[in-house]
């Protein structure tokens, strides 16, 4: 920022009157229909034409940024399992970085890191949930739908964390009609120095997405998705209205 700074004060005479042009190009584009389109095209244009301009533009934007990481509310682990103990359900918002389990054969990444965010809800009675989707879609089969055990780890809180390992475990649950409404979504691929690594170069040692076998065979055809996070894999935890960094205790 410094060298910025001293950039910045060498070329206000040329700056300010670009400033003052620019401006007003933006405050024009507000009343636009393309809004969206024309912020993007200012930008672009703003940093081609005058480097200097785009650079401190940038670097205010990385300050920024800086600042929402440092000054975010944090949340410790401990902090976190008190929130969802308490009675009943509770909907969550996660910022994750976990291990995709690309496949090893011929993959030239290594370890293949993915970066999503999605919805879900901490608690939730995943027997009574099938079935509930199973009236929904008409399926008189799943009426009779039971839950099995946890297959591995212990709950330290029922249905909502788990232990194993030494490792903590926050369990979701979403059902077909909210991941319409709020879908999981992937937002970039990483490796393991944390370079971003294309999608479509990816794509092939991803492993095929798996449903619900015991869903299946009760005629399901939308399931209920169960997510477990690793507490260490969570980044952001958004919950009673309010985003946390997650941190450990």
């Amino acid at each position: 920022m410094g060298c910025l700074y001293f950039l910045t004060l060498t070329q206000i005479p040329g700056i300010v009157p670009y400033a003052f042009r620019a401006s007003q190009e933006f405050f024009q584009g507000i009343f636009r229909s393309d809004f969206y389109t024309f912020v993007k095209t200012f930008v672009v244009k703003t940093i081609k034409t005058n480097l200097i301009f785009g650079l401190v533009f940038l670097g205010c934007m990385g300050q920024a940024l800086n600042v929402e990481r440092i000054f975010m509310a944090k949340m410790t682990y401990s902090e976190l399992v008190a929130r969802v103990s308490r009675p009943g359900a509770v909907m969550v918002g996660l910022s994750t970085l976990t291990d995709a389990k690309a496949k090893k054969t011929g993959n030239p990444f290594g370890t293949v890191f993915k970066q999503a965010r999605g919805v879900g809800v901490v608690g939730a009675d995943y027997e009574s949930a099938v079935r509930r989707e199973g009236e929904r879609q008409g399926v008189s089969e799943a009426a009779e739908f039971k839950a099995e055990s946890r297959p591995w780890g212990q709950w330290l809180v029922p249905s909502k964390v788990a232990t194993h390992k030494g490792k903590l475990y926050l369990r979701t649950q979403s059902a077909p009609r909210q991941r319409k409404t709020s879908p999981w979504k992937i937002n970039a691929y990483r490796d393991a120095s944390g370079k971003f690594l294309s999608p479509d170069a990816v794509k092939p040692f991803l492993p095929e997405k798996s449903d619900s076998a015991r869903q299946s065979a009760v005629g399901l055809e939308e399931k209920i998705e169960v997510r477990e996070f690793c507490f260490d894999s969570i980044r952001k935890v958004r919950i009673d209205g309010k985003t946390f960094e997650l941190v450990a205790d």
